[in-house]
């Protein structure tokens, strides 16, 4: 019997990136999450994702996931094909999901309903279901941003030594995210903006595992300056620089204020999106 989900070749998987380059934006953000595995299976990352196709489909429709191993179990799902059967059967079919726990990443609001459904079906118990949106600004426009360092203060690139703190400051931290957090600062990198005197960081954000600018924030006490502002225009910019990429971003929604200042730096947003955690029902 063959498996339901077939890893991709290179071949393939080339095939899906042509395709997603040819619905940019709306589709800049899968296409980002293959670019970025894909780079990082070149360095030191040890939890990048592998990427499957529905062996029973149609490749026209690329319905393919991508999943990590255990441990920082997730899942990014994805099809061109309207009616979601594939996406339904393969959740169904499959044995590479481990539901004691799993995350399901930045999925399409309008890819959702198979997840729901299974579920339902399983009697899973649905742990988390965060709604955000995500935004795209294009390179050229963020190469002639204009960013000036505030006096008393510099920016430079965030180190190992700064993952405990990043993760114990970061407003959306969930449990065991420090080494998720690290990874960000060792693999893709982050800025922060330092008061120049006392070398205390008033401001960060990394660049994720979509290459997308990621977990801005500003110390409490600082904020009401600008420097979140600052900081998610330093990281477009590097962006944009060193990877040659359009920056993205993904917002919740209850991050009004993260919202603002991307719309105002000339963020554009391009569809809506869930964040959604699963577990098997203990209590069944």
């Amino acid at each position: 019997m063959s498996k339901v989900l077939q890893e991709l070749n290179d071949e393939e998987l080339q095939y899906i990136i042509n395709k997603l380059e040819r619905h940019l934006p709306r589709l800049i953000k899968d296409l980002y999450f293959i670019l970025t595995a894909q780079r990082l299976r070149s360095s030191s990352a040890d939890n990048f994702p592998i990427f499957y196709k529905y062996s029973e489909g149609l490749m026209e429709n690329c319905t393919i996931f991508g999943i990590t191993k255990e441990g920082d179990h997730k899942v990014w799902l994805f099809t061109l094909q309207d009616s979601l059967q594939e996406l339904t059967e393969c959740l169904e079919k499959t044995k590479l999901i481990n539901w004691d726990k799993v995350s399901f990443v930045t999925v399409h609001r309008a890819m959702t309903l198979p997840i729901f459904e299974h579920i339902k079906k399983n009697n899973l118990k649905l742990l988390d279901d965060e709604q955000g949106s995500y935004y795209w600004m294009m390179k050229e426009n963020a190469l002639n941003l204009n960013i000036e360092i505030p006096n008393g203060t510099y920016v430079k690139r965030l180190s190992d030594a700064d993952s405990h703190f990043c993760n114990n400051i970061w407003n959306f931290r969930k449990e065991n995210s420090e080494p998720f957090v690290r990874s960000l600062i060792n693999v893709n990198g982050g800025y922060g903006l330092f008061d120049e005197t006392s070398n205390e960081l008033l401001c960060f954000a990394l660049i994720n595992d979509h290459s997308a600018v990621g977990l801005l924030t500003t110390i409490e006490r600082f904020r009401g300056k600008k420097y979140g502002q600052l900081i998610a225009k330093y990281v477009s910019l590097k962006i944009s620089e060193t990877l040659n990429l359009h920056p993205t971003v993904y917002i919740n929604d209850v991050n009004p204020i993260s919202r603002r200042i991307f719309e105002r730096i000339g963020f554009q947003k391009i569809g809506d999106m869930n964040w959604i955690e699963v577990r098997k029902n203990l209590n069944k």
